[in-house]
């Protein structure tokens, strides 16, 4: 049994999500009693190169707009970080289901292609290997060859891949992170969270950031990278 709570206290705690890119979603929320309105951004767009840090323009525009409504703002720091896509890759040759190399007709885009945080996925957003392998990014890259023009990927094929296919590499910010609390992608995620703070700070309202605590999901791969790597059943 719950104890028993007061309409004027529940009203006091009164939140909502809303799409920060919908400035009448916080219109809405004051309108109902809302004290605190909670809005995700996600990192990949508000970190679009190595420590550059801005909040795009709709984005400011509703941490702004929560403030000069009354409205403590509550931003959903998630992750993971983003990535920055190299020209398709157009396969060459049949792969098989099982199989975990590819290859592909050029070569040369492969001196782009970070090894540690590159990972690939079919042009048309189709995972290469089962999902329980897959991050939401691609499949983990683990080696190239310039000589043979293959890709070499940390799980196998989980369906077959045909000639003329188009993939595409994804060389994220950051490598897949451990519970290492050094570890340079934990830290870059830190950096990142006291960007937000900082920003609902500078308009001088009492909002709070949320660390992203949600369980693993399909495709949550940048906080447990050796999750990428094939392990028989």
């Amino acid at each position: 049994m719950l104890p028993v709570a007061s309409a004027a206290r529940l009203r006091k705690g009164l939140g909502f999500n809303v799409d920060p890119n919908q400035l009448w979603h916080i219109d809405l929320a004051k309108a109902a009693g809302a004290s605190e309105v909670r809005m995700q951004f996600g990192w990949e767009r508000v970190e679009t190169s190595r420590g550059a840090y801005e909040l795009p323009a709709p984005f400011a525009a509703a941490l702004a707009h929560s403030v000069q409504l009354g409205l403590e703002p509550l931003v959903l720091a998630a992750y993971g970080p983003g990535w920055k896509q190299l020209p398709p890759f157009i396969v060459a040759a049949p792969a098989r289901l099982g199989d975990t190399t590819v290859v592909v007709t050029d070569a040369d885009g492969f001196g782009a292609i970070t090894l540690g945080s590159a990972f690939v996925i079919k042009a048309t957003g189709v995972q290469l290997v089962a999902g329980r392998y897959a991050a939401y990014s691609g499949a983990l890259i683990t080696h190239v060859n310039v000589a043979t023009r293959r890709i070499s990927l940390a799980a196998p094929l989980s369906a077959p891949v045909q000639a003329g296919e188009h993939l595409v590499v994804r060389n994220r910010l950051y490598a897949p992170a451990t519970t290492d609390d050094s570890d340079p992608s934990v830290q870059a995620y830190v950096h990142y969270v006291r960007y937000l703070a900082s920003r609902i700070a500078q308009l001088g309202s009492p909002g709070r950031v949320e660390i992203w605590n949600e369980p693993p999901w399909y495709g949550d791969r940048w906080d447990g990278g050796a999750a990428c790597f094939y392990a028989d059943p």
